[in-house]
């Protein structure tokens, strides 16, 4: 690879992609939405790997350190206001450093609290041959050939139809030329059909359930999964036409796999993956399938008349009184093959766990599970029933289950034997949405709960010192110093260049919330005693530090904006 008869953004385009190709959750900035030193991040849960690209191919010069020392800037401003972490920094270019560079590089980055590192030439060649495919596709001819070889498929195999022969939409007559004669003859069943790209190795994609699913089959042929379901056209169409199927069982009693069986048989919970052997299926449209070892998935198996239904769901204190409650959407029950149990599943109304129940048809036993859910774009203020069912749900306490606006399952609340996993975790979680829906309270902006598992503390920190402000509380604490600009036209009181203060300043209150300021007026800091260390009128700077007492607080300001009250 020649990079220095590539332009800058070729240089970077091409790495970007490269890098984005072999990290699949790496992000890159685009150009000219100002990337505050960051070129391409890759989020993890304890931080960001940074990657700032330079297409410089010559030596340094005075030039590329300006602008290396800007970006870096850049970055240290963002991860000292605590709008990003930082795991580890690397700066990208195609050409391998000297022991020169390294020293520079180390005295810029001197202090980090992470790894900041120098990859150069060897590194963006290896880039280059391991992605062959976006060099040719971006500095080559790859983009003329791609829509070549599609042109002349489409033509190969009659898909194309007029207009751009590369378009999807192109394919759409042929496709349904080709679903029209696979439904045209036969009477009792009709067919779907799909092709997905999975992973080399992944399980196929999983077929949901529809009304009338009698059964799929799924070819898979290296990354590809061609995918036919079968539905019946009529509630007799079985009967008619029976799919007879048989397999024996491969598992070892106790196992993970003999409890879901055990599950299917007795309450008709699906079965997501049940090793079997001896396996055959007649299924129509000659898509059975016969083997010695297969993978099957079972059910749900449903009554015709099982319907969706609410259920309320209440934790109560030892006393009998409701300390929190919430909503379940369950789907319709599904009932095991002996005709002893039955079993629902369903999701509580704004997501927050997935709850589920397994009741004996005589009555004698009912048990239950509860399981969190990733909140990610959940509305906050919507979350704080389910977790505080959730937070609630420890020893002691007891689980009443109603229908919605109707009559409990049980007679008596039912104890609660354990507490569940990650109680810090939901504690965390419930305290950030509190946070979110009291600053929701104050703007238009619609806010939504981000991915928490990448959000950092440093990130949390403002959101929750925000809404504390917005309740009315008023936060305090010590402080050690304290630099204040002022409009250098305007000449300060004459007493503060003596003496102890009471300094007061106003500033705005605005958070960040995966990616959105968010502006929520003014907090007021008092500083109680403040001794001036510096005074700079020239360039309006003043610094500060504690005089006979340290300790500071911070509220909210109704009414506007202050510089000195002293």
């Amino acid at each position: 690879m020649e990079w220095t008869r590539r332009t800058p953004e070729e240089v970077e385009a091409v790495i970007g992609i490269a890098l984005c190709r072999e990290n699949p959750r790496a992000q890159r900035v685009r150009p000219g939405r100002g990337n505050g030193g960051v070129d391409i991040y890759i989020p993890e849960p304890d931080g960001w790997v940074v990657y700032q690209v330079k297409s410089f191919t010559e030596s340094r010069t005075s030039s590329h350190e300006r602008q290396i020392t800007k970006s870096w800037r850049a970055l240290q401003q963002r991860i000292d206001t605590g709008e990003i972490a930082v795991k580890e920094w690397f700066l990208l270019r195609p050409l391998n450093p000297t022991p020169s560079d390294e020293r520079w590089l180390a005295e810029l980055t001197a202090g980090a609290g992470f790894p900041c590192s120098w990859k150069g030439l060897d590194f963006c060649d290896r880039l280059a041959a391991d992605n062959p495919s976006v060099i040719d596709y971006y500095l080559l001819d790859g983009k003329e050939r791609l829509r070549e070889t599609i042109a002349d498929f489409m033509v190969m195999t009659g898909l194309a139809s007029g207009g751009d022969p590369t378009a999807p939409t192109a394919a759409i007559p042929s496709l349904e030329k080709l679903h029209e004669a696979l439904n045209r003859f036969d009477p009792h069943f009709y067919f779907d059909f799909s092709v997905d790209t999975i992973e080399p190795g992944s399980p196929p994609p999983r077929v949901l359930p529809r009304p009338g699913l009698v059964g799929a089959a799924t070819r898979v042929d290296g990354t590809r999964a061609i995918t036919f379901r079968v539905y019946a056209r009529f509630d007799e169409a079985t009967l008619e036409r029976p799919v007879p199927g048989r397999f024996i069982p491969d598992f070892e009693p106790g196992s993970r796999e003999w409890q879901a069986w055990e599950d299917f048989v007795a309450y008709g919970i699906p079965v997501d993956e049940l090793p079997v052997r001896q396996f055959s299926i007649d299924m129509p449209g000659g898509l059975g399938a016969t083997g010695e070892d297969a993978v099957v998935r079972l059910g749900p198996a449903r009554l015709d008349t099982a319907r969706p239904f609410d259920l309320h769901v209440a934790v109560m204190d030892p006393s009998g009184q409701a300390i929190a409650e919430t909503v379940v959407h369950m789907d319709a029950a599904t009932t095991g093959l002996e005709g002893r149990g039955l079993a629902v599943q369903g999701v509580e109304e704004a997501g927050v766990f997935d709850l589920g129940l397994k009741l004996r048809a005589d009555g004698d036993s009912m048990a239950f599970s509860l399981r969190s859910r990733d909140l990610t774009g959940a509305i906050p203020a919507a979350t704080l029933p389910g977790l505080g069912v959730l937070g609630a749900f420890v020893p002691g306490n007891q689980l009443l289950l109603s229908l919605h606006h109707g009559p409990p399952l049980s007679a008596q609340p039912m104890p609660i034997p354990d507490a569940l996993p990650g109680g810090v975790i939901t504690a965390r979680i419930t305290r950030i949405c509190e946070a979110l829906a009291e600053i929701q309270r104050h703007t238009v902006t619609p806010i939504r709960v981000p991915d928490l598992t990448e959000t950092t503390n440093d990130q949390v920190r403002p959101w929750l010192d925000a809404a504390r402000l917005l309740r009315g509380d008023t936060i305090t604490g010590t402080w050690n110093n304290c630099k204040i600009t002022f409009d250098p036209d305007v000449e300060p009181p004459p007493a503060l260049a003596e003496g102890q203060h009471r300094l007061e300043t106003v500033e705005d209150i605005t958070v960040d919330i995966a990616g959105t300021a968010i502006d929520l007026g003014h907090r007021r800091s008092v500083m109680k005693v403040a001794r001036l260390v510096t005074l700079d009128r020239e360039h309006g700077e003043a610094h500060f530090e504690p005089g006979t007492n340290d300790t500071f607080e911070i509220r909210i300001e109704p009414d506007g904006v202050a510089a000195f009250d002293d």
